[in-house]
């Protein structure tokens, strides 16, 4: 059973009556697929923008060595 919310970290209560999760402190209702959804989506951003910072990283180091051996030349 989820117990926070994934869109402001709050906490969810599932309310039986309409068969949904509920956030506390946004209001939201959603179902677990919802839920599942959401989490999944903000995970693949948090895992492209690891890939984009590495990306960055690497550009940077050959762009560095690129300009190291055109001052050696």
């Amino acid at each position: 059973m989820p117990r926070y919310c994934p869109l402001c970290g709050g906490r969810l209560v599932y309310d039986n009556s309409v068969k949904l999760y509920v956030c506390q402190s946004c209001g939201a209702m959603l179902t677990l697929e919802d839920i599942i959804r959401e989490r999944d989506r903000i995970a693949s951003l948090a895992r492209g923008g690891d890939v984009r910072k590495r990306d960055a990283r690497e550009y940077l180091r050959w762009w560095t060595s690129s300009k190291r051996q055109s001052e050696e030349d």
